[in-house]
Parts: C-alpha cells; sequence; structure tokens
C-alpha cells in the first residue's frame, strides 16, 4: 500500500512539474536537490600589478560588489564578498549566489589594506565597464542557471615610488631650538616631539613631526614633509635618560608660530615652514 501511494504521488508531482515544464523524474530528483531559487555561480579572475614595474602585488583586497534588486521605494542594499590577491599578483576566487544579469552597479574595489608592507598602493575602483564579463548557460539544470567569469587587469601606483610632487601636495617642515636648566646650561638626552596643526582647524588635526633628542649642548633639529597647511606648533620636552644628563628634569612644552622660510616650486610643493623654539625646564623636586 506503501509503494502505491508513493507512485501515485511522483505521478501526481509528474503531471504538475509537466506543465511547469519539467518532463522527467530525474527532474523531479534534481529539482528536490536545487530547491530555492534560480542562481548562478560567478568567478572573479584576475590579476593587480605595480603600474610601474608590471609585477604582481600580494596582499591586496579585491571586492566583488553588486546591488540586490529592491522594489520602488526600498533602500538599496549590497552583496559583497573580498579575496586576497596571491604571491604573484594573481585573483581567482568562485561565488555562487542568487542568479541576476550582470547589473551595469557591479563593480571591483582594490585597495592596499596592510599599509606600506608591500609598498603603499592607490585604491582602484572598477566599474562594469572596466571588466570582461562573460557567460556561460548551465543546459544540466533547472535551478543553476549558469556562470559568470569576471576577468579584470588592475594597474596600481604605489605611493611610496612615486616623485614628491606628482599627486601629493606637501610642505617641508623645520623645527629647531635649544633645552636648558633653570642656570640656562644646556640639556642633553632629552626627548623632543613636535606637533602641527592650523590655526583654524584646532588641535584635533594634529600631525607629529618623529621625535628627536637634544644633543651635547642641548639643541634639536626636526624635519619632516607632510600635509601642506600647519600654522602652529607645539613643542614637547621629556627627560627620558634620567639623572644621566645632570639631574631629573620635568617635563615642559611650548608653542610657536610657524613662518614659511622658502617658497614651494608652485606645484605640489608648498615651500618650506619652521620655526624656533627654546625651552627652560624645572629640576623635579
Amino acid at each position: 500500500m506503501k509503494a502505491k501511494i508513493v507512485h501515485l504521488y511522483e505521478v501526481v508531482a509528474g503531471f504538475i512539474l509537466s506543465l511547469l515544464g519539467f518532463t522527467s523524474c530525474d527532474k523531479i530528483i534534481q529539482m528536490r536537490e536545487e530547491y530555492g531559487m534560480p542562481h548562478a555561480t560567478y568567478k572573479l579572475v584576475g590579476s593587480v600589478k605595480d603600474a610601474r614595474t608590471g609585477e604582481g602585488i600580494e596582499g591586496l583586497r579585491v571586492t566583488y560588489r553588486r546591488p540586490y534588486p529592491t522594489g520602488e521605494n526600498e533602500e538599496q542594499t549590497f552583496y559583497e564578498e573580498s579575496v586576497l590577491s596571491g604571491k604573484d599578483g594573481s585573483v581567482q576566487a568562485t561565488l555562487q549566489e542568487y542568479y541576476e544579469e550582470a547589473s551595469d552597479k557591479l563593480s571591483l574595489r582594490i585597495e592596499d589594506i596592510d599599509g606600506e608592507k608591500n609598498g603603499l598602493y592607490e585604491t582602484q575602483e572598477l566599474a562594469k565597464k572596466d571588466l570582461d564579463i562573460t557567460f556561460e548557460k548551465d543546459s544540466k539544470s533547472n535551478w543553476h542557471m549558469g556562470t559568470y567569469t569576471i576577468g579584470f587587469q588592475a594597474l596600481l601606483n604605489d605611493y611610496t615610488e612615486l616623485p614628491a610632487e606628482y599627486g601629493v601636495p606637501h610642505a617641508t617642515y623645520q623645527i629647531k631650538g635649544t633645552v636648558t636648566d633653570p642656570d640656562g646650561k644646556p640639556i642633553p638626552g632629552i626627548e623632543v616631539l613636535a606637533k602641527l596643526w592650523n590655526q583654524e582647524s584646532g588641535p584635533e588635526e594634529e600631525m607629529y613631526l618623529p621625535a628627536g633628542v637634544t644633543d651635547a649642548q642641548g639643541q634639536f633639529s626636526l624635519e619632516e614633509k607632510d600635509w601642506p597647511g600647519a600654522t602652529n606648533v607645539r613643542v614637547e620636552c621629556k627627560d627620558v635618560d634620567g639623572e644621566a644628563n645632570g639631574g631629573l628634569f620635568e617635563s615642559a612644552s611650548e608653542e610657536a608660530t610657524l613662518t614659511r622660510q622658502a617658497e614651494g616650486d608652485g606645484n605640489w610643493d608648498d615651500g618650506t615652514f619652521g620655526a624656533t623654539v627654546d625651552i627652560r625646564l624645572k629640576k623635579a623636586e
């Protein structure tokens, strides 16, 4: 009796599915395995290379992104998945999701996420028009529509290798001075840190120059290239060697206004700005 019921179920199911375009029991079984919604396989195949040397770049994050279809008043949402480029800069990944013809808003975003470990590379966006997209239909499946292969080649600029004047506005900052004790004697071995900021934007957007240490004459000189626009400097001093420099001194700081020391080249170089800051430290009690 059970066998007859099962057989009757398959006959009825076969009749219903035949009306929907399915013609065999094999397809009934296949439909059960793939039950859900039409889907496709998306393959990323490409490479990211240094624009100057042509060598592959390892460790860049490549993010595949495309919008989900939405109703007229629904907020736009996106499907995203990321992979990292291999040692030779190659990118190969297989993604499987619901089926939709390649959207005009499909894109790839390539970005450097490890800083200067492998060079400092620009972020690049590739739109659909920049990609080589092919589609191979799957004629053996009901729900798996086929495979999209998304090919791409990306050439990225390495900022650490670019000339200073190319695409990176900058200024040179020079901060110098002398650190002395209450009697005016120079103090060696004092750590000096300079913080730069713009008077209008305030200290919230400070830039830091590499720290230095006073020499035997108590003098220091700090220099660095950074974004232009700083107008003020705060020099902070700290005794980091204990009593080795003649005593234990309290920390102190002084502020000064930056003045232009030299003109720039009229392109990306905004010129040289500097200040002389002399600081007298009190002995710690």
